[in-house]
């Protein structure tokens, strides 16, 4: 498997450079939310990772799995500071989409 560790740093620059483009004034909390998602997540996200690596599940189950925490990502620090509620979706949907567009290909290319 690729090396997690790398591969959630580059996930989370990613988020923050994300957060910067898409968030503009709220920025800070958008990258505050994002950490706190990824460092929850943190233990599955490898879980599955590992899981995508022995072909013990495939890209669309890995991207579903991730897909599933939406739930779990509350963006609270967003909410608090009144970003609009089509801005954060949209952004969530931006952290989800960098996990899988990141994550795949790099344990595709370790393979």
């Amino acid at each position: 498997m690729a090396d997690f560790n790398k591969v959630f740093d580059d996930i989370k620059n990613q988020v923050g450079a994300e957060a910067q483009m898409d968030l503009k004034g709220f920025s800070d909390q958008g990258k505050q939310d994002a950490q706190a998602f990824l460092d929850q997540s943190r233990d599955r996200l490898e879980k599955w990772m590992q899981l995508l690596a022995d072909k013990q599940i495939d890209e669309d189950e890995f991207a579903w799995l991730v897909e599933s925490q939406k739930a779990v990502a509350q963006m609270a620090a967003l909410q608090k500071a009144n970003a609009g509620s089509v801005q954060i979706e949209e952004f969530r949907d931006s952290v989800f989409q960098i996990i899988v567009k990141t994550a795949v290909p790099a344990i595709i290319a370790a393979a």
